[in-house]
């Protein structure tokens, strides 16, 4: 997944799709199904424990409501890559589950704090700071692994067949490419 242009942040790839690291579209996700099963949950036990009437069901389903609605709009500044969003995922999720060690602790919390930390450490991590920054990562080769750059298709100087422009020795006639100040002769 890489961004195709440096001038314009989240700019779209060649199928119309917003590049966007995994970690992130994973985070967003997995955030918002959380989200939903929190709502469904609280919304049963709000109307088990409250009448419908009563003024501490209205209250407790309005601060509900608000809670999950700020955790919604993070999830939303992730998807859309605001860096704000990044620095308040990081703030106020793992701060929910630290909440929810000190209330009523079950397996639940205690296992959902290591996995917050791992994806917090990872929304840092290069690919996914570009993506917050708007800057676009250089292409990388699927088959080496390695950086593209700025390759364009050129003709070997050698055998004339096409070649990238950023390979030491042609791979048609073993024709070593690179000169002394590192750039092909036909470049």
């Amino acid at each position: 997944m890489e961004q195709q242009s440096t001038g314009a942040p989240l700019s779209p790839s060649p199928t119309g799709y917003v590049t966007r690291p995994g970690v992130v579209t994973f985070i967003c996700i997995g955030s918002a199904i959380s989200i939903a099963v929190q709502i469904i949950g609280v919304v049963l036990y709000t109307i088990g424990k409250y009448k419908i009437g009563d003024k501490e069901y209205f209250i407790t389903i309005v601060v509900i409501f608000i809670v999950l609605g700020v955790f919604s709009t993070i999830i939303l500044g992730l998807w859309s890559a605001k860096n704000w969003a990044r620095i308040a995922y990081v703030v106020v999720f793992p701060l929910n589950a630290i909440l929810g060690l000190l209330g009523n602790p079950n397996m639940m919390d205690i296992a959902s704090i290591p996995l917050l930390a791992v994806v917090c450490v990872l929304l840092f991590r290069p690919k996914a700071s570009a993506y917050f920054r708007g800057v676009a990562l250089p292409a990388i080769d699927p088959a080496s692994g390695l950086e593209i750059g700025d390759r364009k298709i050129i003709p070997c100087p050698s055998c004339g067949k096409e070649i990238y422009s950023n390979i030491l020795s042609c791979h048609h006639c073993g024709a070593d490419l690179k000169q002394e100040n590192g750039h092909h002769p036909a470049v």
